[in-house]
């Protein structure tokens, strides 16, 4: 088996355990540390290991970008702006710890939960859990496609014939013209320029990737870190239940798609 195939499935394992861990216990009101996020300033619902003396709010910003959600807990806060690129999901997250202590934390262990569409009031299945996509896959991603394309590029720049007139001489030293079939050359040089560019932007998206993606698996006290981390997108999924964890919380956000036309394109939380 491909070593892609066992991380793919390796992600999924860890989805589905983090975070219907995470949905069981929401149900069973476990002694579980969790954060439901609402539109309530007090929060959704919470698990019994949030003691009645830790400080939690949650507040929601309407930015140029989208709107941003946020739990403060207590010394940290945790705040999310979900958006979606292509076959992802993207969390643009801050994570503030105020508290005395580091506190830890791994974005490739997020989760997120992918549910039905909500039909007739029946209740929503679930499709999929997994874990988020660590951003070397995202390299090894960019790369392959870059590479699969130029690869096809060439393979048909190499098959592809193009015509021309040339003259030639008889036996009998008397010049004709005729046609004859020749490799494109045309067609190669097109291919390599493309496959130059397509190389230059894969680059530059690798470079991106790497700026932007949360990487720091620890916060000291009296500091921050953003950034983009990555899920797949279901688009047949109308809604999405992202767990983060963070020290010894999780933080859970709905996202809900399919209220509407409108709700799917903004992408907005619930």
């Amino acid at each position: 088996m491909k070593i892609g195939c066992l991380t793919s499935q390796r992600r999924l394992f860890n989805g589905l355990f983090l975070v219907l861990i995470a949905l069981i216990t929401i149900e069973a009101n476990s002694q579980r540390r969790y954060i439901l996020w609402s539109g309530e300033k007090q929060c959704g619902q919470r698990g019994s290991g949030i003691a009645k003396d830790e400080a939690v709010e949650c507040v929601s910003v309407d930015t140029p970008r989208g709107k941003v959600s946020a739990v403060l807990h207590d010394s940290i806060s945790v705040a999310v702006a979900i958006a979606e690129d292509g076959n992802n999901y993207i969390l643009s997250s801050q994570i503030r710890n105020d508290s005395p202590s580091t506190i830890e934390f791994d974005t490739d262990l997020w989760g997120a939960a992918h549910f039905t569409q909500a039909k007739n009031g029946s209740d929503r299945k679930l499709i999929l859990a997994e874990t988020a996509i660590p951003s070397r896959d995202l390299f090894k991603k960019i790369t392959t496609a870059a590479n699969q394309e130029t690869e096809i590029d060439t393979y048909m720049a190499d098959v592809a014939r193009t015509t021309e007139v040339r003259e030639l001489r008889r036996s009998d030293g008397t010049r004709y013209r005729t046609t004859v079939i020749t490799p494109d050359q045309d067609a190669k040089r097109i291919a390599n320029d493309r496959g130059e560019a397509r190389q230059a932007m894969a680059s530059d998206e690798r470079s991106r990737v790497r700026s932007s993606a949360i990487t720091q698996k620890w916060l000291k006290s009296g500091t921050s870190v953003k950034g983009l981390v990555y899920f797949r997108r279901l688009k047949k999924a109308g809604l999405v239940i992202f767990s983060l964890k963070v020290a010894e919380t999780t933080y859970i956000f709905r996202f809900q798609t399919d209220q509407s036309s409108n709700s799917a394109k903004s992408l907005r939380n619930r």
